[in-house]
């Protein structure tokens, strides 16, 4: 499930405020764009009665994944004789009114090459087995939603307990989080623990369920597709197992069977993303023409931060719409973000590509209106960039003080930025590495958690996106050619 109503308000913003100046943009971003919410009102009493419903069921719904009720289908087919195991009447009579079937005739008989026989097959697509596989879908969907939901939350109440401490970050950095944690749920820390235990019980579901969609019961019973209507058959009725399914079934839905995800509109979400672009752009101390219109339809702006020079323009990638970044300071690197509700993998010759996804599980850019850090991975393209296009490497990218040098390392004393040449010898090509100098990690229970999506979001800010290649838990980064880690 996603949120799709947050992502309609930058279709409402759209329609009021296109051509409007990055001041504006900036004081409508607090006012009226919503950039960050905390998703939908979060009631725990009803998430924990829910999953003991849900967890009421989980043993009927581990039987009938072992031993499900099935219908055997009698084929009648025309097979090799030395595939037959079982001949009757109609076997004889079909073999001796078929002589193109025949090998071969001698003293004794026919012999034939091929018979009819009946094969019997497993037809687990009955209507039970259908309401069961509903069932497995909403609980997957259910799970699936609040435990992004919670995770976010959980990573967003440390992001601002403990980053407004940093003093790594620059100022722009601070007024960012101030302005998406505008109307941010307060106090959230007071339920701090029973969100970690919702979190824990919703990810057992979901991996006691996801470890058995591969069994015949659910795979073939999940591609009937269509509306239904949840009837009391006389399985639903009277098998103990079945009968659990049917109680569940009826509690959560009135009438149609309906288990489709809420859908986000592809719109909504590209703009979005644009949004989100230009207010990650004008919070990384790069700025723009003050009295310039911005067309948010057709995209062409030039921002700039002493030497570096960086141009936002619209355009098309593998013909999927996307936002093109053009840094120019010593040389041209760009870089290419597309917005996708689907996973699709993209390439252009010249160009870095990176997807921007509103799904956790990702691989790629985790751009959600629920997850307070999205600004920060395309702040985390945008250094990527402006360092691509330095050669001699003077002015810090990131705070814009001057920068000393060390062989192949670059550091700024200012905001303890490293920027350090890497060679690849598996592909021979160089690369940049980019860390905090003399950075301790520092953790707490709240910064390790069983959830692995939400374990990932945690490792991928461990070096509170200031690293511009992947980077492990133990600050080992991650070769974006080789995918090798290498420690620094």
């Amino acid at each position: 499930m996603q949120d799709s109503k947050g992502y309609k308000d930058s279709r409402t913003f759209l329609s009021k405020y296109n051509n409007i100046t990055y001041p504006e943009f900036d004081y409508y971003s607090v006012t009226e764009l919503n950039l960050f919410s905390s998703a939908e009102d979060i009631n725990f009493d009803e998430i924990q009665l829910h999953l003991q419903d849900i967890e009421k069921v989980l043993p009927a719904i581990n039987r009938i994944f072992a031993k499900p009720i099935i219908h055997l289908i009698d084929e009648e087919t025309l097979v090799p004789v030395e595939s037959v195991r079982l001949i009757n009447n109609k076997t004889m009579n079909y073999a001796s009114n078929h002589s193109e079937h025949w090998a071969n005739i001698t003293e004794s008989g026919i012999r034939p090459r091929k018979l009819l026989t009946n094969n019997y097959r497993d037809n687990y697509a009955i209507y039970e087995n259908i309401v069961f596989s509903r069932c497995i879908d909403h609980i997957l969907n259910y799970t699936r939603h609040y435990s992004r939901i919670l995770s976010d939350m959980i990573y967003t109440n440390k992001k601002l307990e403990i980053d407004l401490l940093e003093r790594e970050n620059h100022i722009s950095y601070y007024l960012a989080l101030g302005k998406l944690e505008t109307g941010y749920l307060r106090g959230f820390s007071d339920y701090i623990d029973i969100t970690l235990r919702l979190l824990s019980r919703l990810d057992f579901v979901n991996s006691v369920l996801s470890a058995r969609l591969n069994r015949p019961v659910y795979a073939k019973c999940h591609k009937v597709k269509g509306k239904m209507k949840l009837r009391r058959t006389n399985i639903l009725a009277m098998h103990k197992d079945y009968r659990q399914i049917y109680k569940y079934m009826k509690g959560v839905f009135k009438g149609d069977l309906d288990v489709s995800e809420e859908v986000i509109d592809p719109n909504d979400y590209l703009y979005f993303c644009k949004f989100l672009t230009i207010f990650a752009v004008g919070h990384f101390n790069l700025s723009m023409d003050k009295q310039k219109k911005i067309d948010f339809k057709k995209l062409d702006l030039d921002f700039t931060f002493k030497e570096y020079h960086v141009n936002i323009k619209d355009t098309k990638i593998s013909g999927h719409d996307a936002i093109l970044l053009t840094f120019n300071e010593e040389q041209e690197y760009k870089i290419a973000l597309i917005p996708s509700l689907e996973p699709i993998k993209v390439n252009q010759e010249g160009v870095e590509c990176h997807v921007m996804s509103p799904n956790l599980d990702t691989d790629d850019m985790y751009i959600s209106i629920n997850n307070i850090d999205s600004f920060r991975r395309i702040q985390q393209a945008l250094l990527k960039g402006m360092i691509y296009s330095s050669i001699v490497m003077d002015t810090c990218p990131f705070c814009g003080n001057k920068m000393d040098k060390e062989d192949n390392l670059y550091y700024c004393n200012k905001c303890r930025t490293e920027i350090r040449k890497e060679h690849c010898s598996e592909y021979n090509k160089d690369y940049y590495v980019t860390t905090i100098r003399n950075f301790r990690i520092k953790r707490d229970r709240l910064l390790t958690s069983k959830n692995k999506l939400y374990q990932k979001r945690l490792d991928e800010g461990i070096l509170h996106f200031r690293n511009i290649t992947k980077m492990t838990r133990d600050l080992a980064f991650i070769c974006p050619y080789c995918n090798k880690a290498k420690l620094k």
